[in-house]
């Protein structure tokens, strides 16, 4: 059920406030234990002591996050219609209903009633009751702006899709409240996820985000503050945390600075990261005061999420850019910008900035003031560059080093291009303790980037680092590492204190022998990995998650519970394609070759665009002879994703088995256009060409190939064969 529904549990009335008419509460079947023992009590019992701060939040985007909808909550003209890639949608009222008639995730007419707005400025989202307990968000937005400039109008925020069948379209799972928007729009969101018949029985305590959304629940707190012989004990008294009140301290003329401790910072840090970081729930029932990384797996900077220089390039929600800055490493927290109830900016921008910052140097002719008489430029202009997103939010960058490029930025860009050479520059960033610690996880993280077959020595110190967003930046980066024998060197990290690290480590340790390991460490293993099995079913409303799970239960040697896995992904999911591609490598794996080819097919049928399937059943066609259709299919792959050159690899090899080697010479140099540092392929080239009796070029190849892989037993071994000059004496791993 939903919260708010008819089968709700609302609060009994004491008093004719009119707000508490908006917070529906709902017995909370599984409450988390902490140690005051307080539950949720709803933010109108704040109001009676904290006048000021609940006037704040009452007017705030945070208490409007999320609102019945109604004539006072929908700020849209309704009465109207927007047509779109050939659909027209019209939105209707009747009586006290709110209506939009559209097309459903079939491409049919029909009607949707709106259950909430969702969000207040600049654009107003609208959620609509969709089938088996879901809120879809419509993709039609209302721009709230004035006329002048450019809203009061209806508008699409993904202009490019095409129709119902598209995955952005508004009945999709890109679009379900429950899964993308819930957890940040009310308090204490329970999903209420039922697999076995794909449905939701989702629930909140309070619509839009409360108080004990940041404060935690707050009855032990009440009762402290009603209690006449209460003694004397800190104002946030009965809440897991608080957040004392900042001390200012005159440190140059015209400048000061902010003091907390350091504990208190990372605290109220991590109470904003649940809904400004991009991450995924591991768990729910967080409570303000817990660890982030019990409850959330964080989105590290990553290509196509940032800028090589960290600066926001996908919607990333602030979390990531703020860590990289050089204010959280002297203390600042979001609260001494923003006030936290209202939401509000504490001061002009300029003003704000040098409240801490000397304004004899910051604001002077010739840097603030200058530059705001010249051209109307504001401190925010140079030092938090806006990214528009959804199609008018224009957000401002919190990592402050858009006016200088960082150390790490060439290291990353390097990374990201696939360049073996910047792992030295990936190694020393990881081992800095002066470096910010998502930096840190982020240069292990992009070890990934580049890959070879070895486990590198920065890995490895990262699973021992003392800070937990480094362990978990090595973890995250192992995937594309074969451990082998070093997967031993993962075992500490099934104890870690945090729950993403030990999610982590018993995903990468599935199928390990425990039975070789003493009676606790195989308890620990077990342990780990049920919270591992746990955190996917919280999520098993996407395939991706269906599809971890599969892939946990096939290395732990079970592959009928995985196979089940996968077939049920698909019956409520036929586009969930690492399900048709695992299930078809089971049964590849149990030598049921023209069964993988069957399934194989079937997924193609019903997802013909996809190259992942294509490739797949390339493969699959190649294994039973079937070398003709292989290629074409392999070929088509490659076409159609160029940015995987793996795809382009496999193609440019089946072409030199069957003798084509022109076409094999001419796929891998096209490929080594888009992927100039990839192994394979420069692997491929130079032994193509060694068969084809054209040393001079082989050797050309070898020598790019050996760029930045000098430690690479096989690279220098190919180097070798083929007299290069220069390799004769170094010493490399197995040589």
């Amino acid at each position: 059920m939903y919260a708010g529904d008819q089968t709700a549990a609302m609060r009994g009335e004491r008093s004719t406030d009119p707000l508490r008419l908006l917070f529906l509460l709902v017995l909370m079947l599984n409450p988390l234990s902490v140690s005051h023992a307080s539950s949720l009590v709803g933010s109108p019992d704040c109001g009676d002591c904290h006048a000021a701060q609940t006037d704040a939040w009452r007017a705030s985007h945070h208490a409007r996050a999320m609102q019945p909808a109604a004539p006072e909550t929908i700020n849209a003209r309704w009465s109207d219609s927007f047509s779109h890639a050939g659909v027209t949608s019209r939105f209707e009222r009747a009586g006290e209903r709110f209506l939009v008639h559209t097309i459903d995730a079939n491409g049919r007419p029909d009607t949707f009633p709106v259950r909430y707005t969702f969000g207040v400025e600049p654009l107003q989202q609208y959620l609509l009751q969709g089938p088996r307990g879901r809120l879809q968000a419509f993709s039609v937005a209302w721009d709230t702006r004035p006329i002048k400039a450019g809203g009061q109008r209806w508008f699409d925020l993904f202009p490019d899709t095409r129709d119902h069948r598209d995955p952005l379209h508004w009945s999709g799972r890109a679009q379900n409240w429950n899964y993308m928007c819930a957890d940040c729009h009310v308090t204490d969101f329970r999903k209420g996820y039922t697999p076995a018949d794909d449905s939701f029985a989702s629930t909140f305590s309070e619509i839009g985000v409360g108080c004990e959304a940041c404060h935690g629940p707050a009855s032990a707190h009440v009762a402290w503050a009603r209690d006449p012989t209460r003694s004397a004990k800190p104002l946030h008294a009965g809440f897991r945390t608080g957040f004392p009140v900042r001390e200012r301290v005159q440190t140059t003329p015209g400048a000061s600075a902010l003091l907390r401790p350091r504990a208190v910072n990372r605290t109220e840090t991590e109470v904003c990261a649940p809904c400004h970081a991009r991450r995924t729930a591991i768990a729910e029932g967080y409570e303000p005061g817990a660890p982030f990384l019990d409850h959330y797996a964080p989105a590290l900077i990553e290509s196509g999420l940032y800028h090589a220089d960290g600066q926001q390039q996908d919607e990333v929600f602030i979390w990531g850019s703020f860590l990289q800055s050089r204010m959280y490493a002297a203390g600042v927290t979001c609260s001494d910008c923003h006030d936290p109830h209202s939401g509000q900016l504490r001061s002009e921008p300029a003003a704000l900035c040098v409240s801490c910052h000397e304004a004899q140097r910051f604001d002077s002719a010739s840097h603030g003031q200058g530059l705001r008489a010249a051209n109307g430029s504001g401190c925010v202009d140079c030092h938090m560059p806006a990214t528009t997103y959804m199609g008018i939010d224009a957000r401002r960058d919190h990592g402050f080093n858009a006016h200088r490029r960082p150390a790490f930025a060439d290291g990353f860009a390097a990374a990201w291009r696939g360049d073996p050479r910047a792992r030295t520059a990936l190694q020393r960033l990881a081992a800095d303790p002066a470096t910010p610690e998502i930096i840190r996880a982020s240069a292990l993280r992009a070890f990934a980037y580049v890959a070879g077959p070895g486990f590198p020595d920065a890995l490895r110190a990262g699973l021992t680092d003392p800070a937990p967003l480094v362990r978990y930046g090595a973890l995250m980066a192992l995937d594309s590492f074969a451990l082998g024998a070093d997967s031993d060197e993962l075992l500490p990290l099934l104890a870690d204190p945090l729950r993403a690290n030990r999610i982590a480590a018993a995903r990468l340790l599935a199928g390990y022998p425990t039975q070789q390991l003493p009676a606790a460490t195989a308890r620990t293993f077990e342990a780990a990995a049920s919270e591992f099995r746990r955190s996917q079913a919280l999520n098993a409303d996407r395939p991706e998650a269906r599809v971890a799970l599969a892939l946990f239960d096939a290395a732990e040697g079970n592959p009928d519970a995985a196979r089940a896995t996968l077939l049920e992904t698909l019956r409520i999911a036929p586009d969930a394609l690492p399900a048709w591609i695992n299930l078809g490598d089971l049964a590849r794996r149990e030598g049921q070759e023209h069964e993988a080819t069957t399934l194989l097919r079937k997924g193609l049928e019903q997802n013909p665009d996809s190259p992942d399937l294509k490739h797949a059943l390339g493969l699959a066609l190649v294994r039973i002879g079937a070398r003709s259709e292989a290629e074409a299919l392999l070929a088509a792959a490659a076409r159609t994703a160029p940015q995987n050159a793996r795809y382009a690899y496999v193609h440019a090899v089946a072409l030199h088995s069957a003798g084509r080697t022109s076409a094999a010479f001419a796929a891998l140099d096209e490929a080594l256009v888009r992927h100039p540092y990839n192994r394979d392929l420069l692997i491929a080239s130079a032994l193509f060409h060694r068969d084809a009796g054209d040393l001079k070029n082989a050797q050309r190849y070898a020598r790019r190939l050996l760029t930045g892989r000098t430690d690479d037993a096989e690279v220098v071994a190919i180097a070798r064969s083929l007299g290069l000059d220069g390799v004769s004496d170094l010493n490399t791993p197995g040589s």
